[in-house]
């Protein structure tokens, strides 16, 4: 590497004795004192060549696939040189001073030029890691001739530097990109090397080799991007010399102008670079380490669980040096599953094996044997939603069972007892049951697994009364006084006769009347009418009974008026002026007869009137007032009162004979 800067500029320097200032007399005054003098411009550049040797080593049982290559490098710095050049832009010759004694000496026309490199100074100077910096690498004192200008015959005028050089210089380390590449395969994942603290420096660098890289092809090393940054600094001393060489006195000593040090002159960062350098290490070799196989389990690789829920395994304790390898899991059941986290249902409880089997990307394999314990669980029974029902009508029970284990699931048997103490009934899920007795019962449904283990559910049942209908039959109308009947038909909502109960029978603003029912469900009851002739409504009612909800009918029924008739007993001859008996029956239409009532007899123009007695019977006395002759003789009564709507008037007709003895 190398860099270059500006190291110093020298003002003008004048031997003011050397030249007498009679020789440049100025008549113009404008020069007061002369001398010979020079100055100069000097720069410089750093030049730093240094040698490193690189050792790599590696176990190369480790050259294969699935395996971390130990690399391990070992840098060892060798002998350096750093070359330091300088150039100098350089004035020569006679200078003047104008003013007093102090000022400030400029060049003349009799002063010269030069530009030239004039100095190249090679010093040893190994390349220093961190650990052993900084190092100072120091050159002799070095005399260098700038100009050499005869004046005169046998006068040689000479103007000189001496350098006295220090290079001091602070290393950061050697860094490298390492890369490593395997034929026809990827690139392994590079890295940065750096070197330090000191030589020889060593660095490891473990490369991962994966499965996935070719096996047989060569794996190829390489250092490139390698780099050295340091930072230098030069300590110089330089003295100019200014002498003159006379023939007669060879080899005078040059004067000394003045002496210049210029200490720790630190250059720009200076940046060595290395050519790329690789080296192959030979073919990959194939993974032959089969993975481990891990079923997890704990220590004796067991898990338990139950039938029909899923058991979760845990394979990933398995590893192989190629990656996590693929599972399959084998259960003695018939299952496979696959993964390092799967899950399997057992149908039924038992104990079981398994076999996990381990294989990695290039198709090494391992094998781990694992049990699984499977305890039994109970069905679930389900007795189904409550219910209701009419007693002694088949109620439909239909039940479930469900068991988690499959297997277990056609083995089930199903046991119902429904709370009315009659006999539990087994077998399917689904029964019909008639319950005798209205009430709410608790119907239990128990299901049992092979394995004896057993579940139960229960469900409600409303038993409910049977609704009930009632029709009115037979006679609908009647007589006053007359008896008859009033009968009605008692089922319940299926039709079915309901024998036994009492049935109210009535005839609206009647007294009612009542009867059991036969076995037919027909109710009869005797029934007189005593309400007056019309329409009326009939009615029947069935209170209930705890089998029975109660009931209610009616209809239609007609009263008619009691026919009523009269029969004339008395006298149907008599003669003027004479008292005659007249007389009469009044009976109803079933022959009773009707007391208290009053008949009219009326007798040509004239009437007359009498009360029935309690056989009917109406009799009064009637004296004659009429002229003899023939006369229409009648026996009438008229409903009045209370027997207006009961009865039917009636009446009787004779003829009578007027006439003188």
């Amino acid at each position: 590497g190398s860099v270059s800067k500006n190291l110093l500029t020298i003002d003008p320097q004048v031997c003011d004795l050397c030249i007498p200032d009679i020789f440049f007399d100025d008549p113009a005054r404008t020069g007061e004192e002369f001398g010979l003098g020079a100055e100069a411009s000097i720069d410089s550049s750093l030049t730093w060549t240094a040698a490193v040797s690189n050792e790599l080593t590696f176990n190369d049982t480790l050259l294969k696939q699935g395996q971390t290559l130990d690399a391990e490098d070992t840098l060892t710095t060798g002998a350096g040189t750093v070359e330091v050049r300088f150039g100098v832009d350089a004035a020569f010759g006679i200078y003047e001073r104008h003013g007093d004694f102090d000022g400030q000496w400029v060049q003349t026309t009799a002063t010269v030029h030069e530009s030239a490199e004039i100095l190249a100074v090679s010093i040893p100077c190994s390349m220093p890691l961190p650990g052993e910096s900084p190092r100072d690498c120091t050159s002799p004192p070095t005399n260098v001739t700038v100009f050499s200008v005869p004046v005169a015959p046998g006068v040689e005028v000479t103007f000189g530097l001496q350098f006295s050089l220090t290079v001091t210089v602070d290393g950061s380390g050697i860094v490298t990109l390492r890369k490593a590449e395997i034929v026809g395969g990827s690139s392994v994942a590079e890295g940065n090397l750096t070197f330090a603290p000191t030589s020889p420096a060593v660095v490891a660098d473990p490369l991962t080799l994966t499965c996935a890289q070719p096996a047989g092809n060569d794996l190829t090393y390489a250092m490139t991007d390698n780099s050295y940054t340091a930072d230098t600094s030069l300590d110089i001393n330089i003295s100019p010399t200014l002498g003159i060489s006379l023939d007669l006195f060879p080899d005078p000593d040059p004067w000394v102008l003045t002496t210049f040090s210029v200490d720790l002159f630190e250059y720009p960062t200076l940046t060595m670079t290395a050519p790329d350098v690789s080296k192959n290490l030979g073919p990959l070799a194939a993974d032959n380490v089969p993975p481990v196989a891990n079923p997890g389990g704990g220590v004796f690789h067991q898990y338990s669980g139950l039938e029909g829920t899923a058991v979760q395994f845990d394979g990933t304790g398995s590893s192989d040096n190629c990656g996590f390898p693929t599972l399959r899991w084998d259960f003695s059941d018939g299952g496979v599953a696959y993964g390092p986290n799967p899950s399997h249902v057992f149908a039924d409880n038992g104990t079981y094996t398994g076999l996990l089997t381990a294989t990695d990307v290039v198709g090494n394999t391992s094998t781990a044997t694992f049990t699984v314990v499977v305890g039994n669980v109970a069905p679930v029974a389900e007795a189904g939603p409550d219910g209701s029902g009419a007693w002694g009508r088949p109620i439909q029970f239909n039940g479930a069972g469900t068991d988690p284990g499959s297997a277990d699931q056609n083995t089930l048997t199903y046991r119902w007892d429904f709370g009315d103490g009659s006999p539990s009934a087994t077998g399917g899920p689904s029964v019909a049951h008639a319950y005798s007795v209205p009430g709410t019962y608790t119907a239990t449904l128990t299901v049992r697994d092979k394995d004896g283990a057993s579940h139960t559910d229960t469900r409600q049942v409303l038993v409910r009364r049977r609704t009930t209908a009632l029709g009115m039959l037979g006679a609908t109308s009647g007589t006053y006084a007359t008896p008859t009947s009033l009968s009605a038909s008692l089922v319940d909502e299926f039709g079915q006769a309901v024998n036994g109960r009492i049935v109210v029978l009535g005839v609206a603003g009647d007294v009612p009347v009542s009867s059991s029912t036969n076995s037919s469900g027909i109710a009869t009851a005797a029934y007189t009418p005593a309400l007056n002739a019309g329409p009326y409504t009939t009615s029947a009612a069935f209170a209930g009974d705890s089998l029975y909800e109660a009931a209610n009918g009616g209809g239609n029924f007609a009263v008619a008026a009691k026919a009523t008739s009269m029969t004339y007993t008395g006298a149907v001859t008599g003669g003027p002026n004479k008292t005659v008996l007249l007389s009469a029956t009044l009976v109803d239409a079933t022959g009773t007869p009707l007391a208290g009532r009053t008949v009219v007899f009326k007798l040509g123009t004239q009437t007359v009137s009498a009360t029935t007695n309690a056989t009917g019977d109406a009799s009064t006395n009637l004296k004659l007032a009429q002229k003899n002759g023939t006369y229409q003789l009648s026996a009438t009564w008229t409903p009045a009162g209370a027997d207006v709507g009961h009865f039917t008037g009636s009446s009787a007709t004779k003829t009578f004979k007027l006439q003188a003895k």
